[in-house]
């Protein structure tokens, strides 16, 4: 999405609300598709499920802190691994 509509500085130029349309348009969309396709989870929708497990007595709060542990730590590698490639390819 940065490539797509990051990269048009003619477009930027004239008209920067239609940059920001564009990558907003391709930005979210692609990457919520490409995680679902993928076959991962979102951050929230991890939690929340857990969360409402323990609110409804289906398992305990230990599980949840697990949960949540394990959730924030591998998002937090991934975005770590997706900050170097992106730095190494010099999209940015």
């Amino acid at each position: 999405a940065v490539t797509v509509g990051g990269a048009c500085p003619g477009i930027a130029a004239s008209n920067p609300g239609l940059q920001k349309i564009i990558l907003g348009a391709f930005g979210l969309p692609f990457g919520l598709i490409m995680t679902l396709v993928t076959g991962g989870e979102l951050f929230t929708g991890n939690t929340a499920l857990v969360t409402a497990a323990v609110m409804e007595g289906k398992t305990t709060k230990k599980d949840l802190v697990k949960n949540w542990v394990a959730s924030y730590a591998g998002n937090f590698a991934g975005s770590l691994l997706l900050a170097y490639l992106v730095f190494k390819s010099g999209t940015l």
